[in-house]
């Protein structure tokens, strides 16, 4: 409409649908005052160019709306959705087509059905997760509830091998002195679709809201980015990195998360890898393990057990632990320094981060993994780390 032009990917297809019949909309203009005369074309016949949601800067807007009827607007002009009365076909025959073009089944044995969870199920996971660290074992005498089974570690089969998983995947770095791991994938990450059109609408979304915020929130995300890449957390990937990579791709969105608060940090970036696209998360292809922290009540009383105890933190405990390439690449994101005109960078994370579903445990298991190193060396401080440490999962 504005003389503008778009390259687009296309896929060729010898028939897209079914013609469009010919439908009398000369009567729009008295439904929708707002067009002041402006004629409302509508094309009919053979479709020749189907454009997708992956261009979704060329998708129409709802500018008005009259019963089932609605005005929109793209960036070529006036689109009409919906049915009215007066709106009049030229079809001859009523008649209705359905037609399947394409339909292609990369592997059958790998389609499954998700059962669906029962409310009980949600409710049990939301208290067990709200009672973690703090609720004992067994929970009742003789485990009546069957849910439960007195012992140390009461970790199902299930549990036993996603650990098994995840330390199989830990690798220490003795040239670097750093552990990297590979992510416990229970599903196959080739299946993963490239997501960079949901990424870049959810960037859009992101900057629209940090600058309704203000320019200090702006600032302080910017500066968030910058600190990761400072810390090697994060890093560009370069034009040929991009094209020549073959692997599978999957792209986080990333959100604020205000502190108002907090005079330091008024803002938090936090990575979420449970957002879905075309029935995709990544959390959902990894395995979680067992929970591995120690019990609270135990690291309480024995913090009573001597005369002087100390207490320590691990500075960016998730982030000391870095991921394969493989994994960074599932780990992609995208930002332009709130310079909205130009074309985002592409990143990765090359560090374990908070939202992913087996973060804690890998943190733990390195940790304690850490301290069987220098067990003979330490042994006090090897049994303070395994016996005596905690992880409050906040930020």
């Amino acid at each position: 409409m504005n003389g503008d032009e778009w390259e687009i990917s296309a896929c060729g297809i010898d028939e897209i649908t079914a013609p469009v019949d010919e439908v009398d909309v000369s009567v729009v203009s008295r439904l929708f005052p707002s067009l002041n005369g402006y004629p409302v074309i509508r094309p009919h016949g053979r479709i020749n160019l189907l454009i997708g949601i992956d261009y979704c800067h060329l998708m129409p807007q709802v500018l008005e709306t009259k019963g089932n009827l609605q005005l929109m607007q793209n960036q070529f002009g006036y689109v009409l959705r919906g049915s009215h009365p007066l709106l009049i076909s030229h079809r001859s025959q009523p008649s209705v087509s359905v037609r399947i073009n394409h339909v292609n089944i990369v592997n059958f044995d790998e389609i499954s059905s998700l059962p669906k969870k029962t409310i009980k199920e949600d409710l049990d996971s939301y208290f067990n997760i709200e009672n973690l660290g703090v609720s004992c074992y067994p929970k009742c005498s003789g485990c009546k509830c069957g849910n439960c089974t007195p012992g140390q570690n009461n970790y199902s089969l299930k549990d036993e091998r996603e650990l098994a998983l995840i330390t199989k995947g830990l690798v220490f770095d003795s040239a670097d002195c750093r552990w990297v791991v590979s992510y416990p994938w229970i599903k196959d990450p080739r299946l993963l679709p490239n997501n960079v059109s949901l990424a870049f609408a959810r960037l859009i979304a992101t900057e629209k809201r940090l600058n309704k915020l203000g320019p200090d929130y702006c600032k302080a995300y910017q500066s968030q980015i910058d600190d990761m890449i400072a810390r090697k957390v994060a890093r560009k990937l370069t034009e040929d990195e991009i094209y020549r990579y073959d692997g599978p791709v999957f792209y986080i969105p990333h959100t604020e998360v205000l502190k108002p608060d907090s005079s330091s940090t008024p803002l938090r970036i936090v990575f979420n890898s449970s957002a879905k696209y075309m029935n995709f998360s990544l959390n959902e292809m990894w395995a979680k393990g067992p929970d591995v922290l120690n019990s609270l009540l135990g690291v309480l009383l024995r913090f009573r057990e001597e005369e002087v105890a100390f207490a320590g933190d691990l500075a960016k405990m998730y982030n000391t632990i870095h991921m394969s390439l493989f994994d960074q690449h599932c780990h992609r994101f995208l930002w332009r320094d709130l310079k909205v005109h130009n074309k985002p960078d592409h990143y990765v994370l090359t560090c374990v981060p908070f939202g992913d579903k087996p973060s804690g445990t890998i943190a733990m298991l390195a940790l304690r993994l850490t301290a069987e190193i220098i067990q003979d060396q330490y042994p006090v401080a090897v049994n303070a780390i395994v016996k005596n440490s905690y992880v409050e999962n906040h930020f």
